[in-house]
């Protein structure tokens, strides 16, 4: 005699305690996840989500100055002059310039613009 299992199959003194290997065991939960690869993929302003796009703030390159060295590298974005990591908005955050483009966060999603 053993125990009755799940499926109606009977345990013996050599299978596993309740739970162990079960197929049916309930994994712990799990974090909700972030935006999709929003630490390492750039998107493209068309990749981003809709809601997003939408909320994205209108960002207007006047020039830029780019360097191999970060600290002397520098756009002008409606007017005002930033450097990496410059917070230009609620959210929106200038995260690296490259020679014709910047890569930008918003609310997780990084994306690209080019100039």
């Amino acid at each position: 005699a053993g125990t009755a299992r799940a499926g109606g199959a009977r345990r013996t003194g050599n299978d596993p305690p309740c739970g162990a290997g079960d197929s049916a065991a309930v994994a712990p939960a799990e974090k909700p996840a972030a935006p999709v690869a929003a630490e390492g993929r750039v998107h493209t302003v068309a990749e981003l989500p809709d809601d997003i796009r939408r909320q994205l703030p209108a960002i207007a390159v006047g020039g830029s100055i780019y360097s191999a060295e970060a600290a002397n590298r520098f756009l002008i974005i409606n007017g005002q002059i930033f450097h990496e990591k410059d917070k230009l908005g609620p959210e929106l955050v200038l995260e690296q310039i490259k020679l014709k483009a910047a890569v930008l966060r918003f609310k997780g999603y990084r994306y690209e613009i080019t100039y």
